[in-house]
């Protein structure tokens, strides 16, 4: 659903490039030689910052546009492997996270070392025996 105010976004930025654009014409003017009369006294439409103007919010539209097809492709992804109807709760409580974090620790610490691995005597980390000192600075024990 998101995709869909990217590409309208797009669609606007197009369109309002184009009035701005044709406005800044009318009100920057630029003085126009007149060949007749050897002198700048009239003032011309400024076709190059209308122009200057169209390509920027061209390439703002564009930039928008393809946001809004990666994004489309994302949400086809999510449709994809979530089903249709059912929404990916992105909002996870932050206790789940410290138990998840928790758990983590409590299973290496009650992690008994294989022959080629050493437990650190200070945090309890499992280490392999080619590790010399444990990420909390003690030294392997011999």
């Amino acid at each position: 659903m998101k995709s869909k105010h990217f590409k309208t976004v797009a669609g606007l930025l197009v369109f309002i490039g184009a009035v701005i654009g044709i406005i800044l014409g009318f009100t920057c003017e630029v003085p126009s030689f007149s060949a007749l009369y050897d002198s700048y006294d009239h003032n011309a439409f400024n076709v190059g910052l209308m122009f200057e103007t169209w390509i920027f919010f061209d390439l703002l539209a564009i930039f928008f546009a393809w946001l809004g097809s990666a994004l489309e492709k994302l949400e086809n992804i999510e449709r994809s492997i979530c089903g249709e109807n059912s929404t990916v709760n992105t909002q996870k409580p932050v206790n789940d996270y410290i138990k998840a974090a928790v758990n983590s620790i409590q299973s290496k610490l009650e992690k008994v070392p294989s022959e080629n691995e050493w437990k650190c005597p200070k945090c309890g980390a499992i280490n392999q025996n080619y590790v010399g000192t444990c990420g909390c600075g003690e030294v392997k024990p011999k």
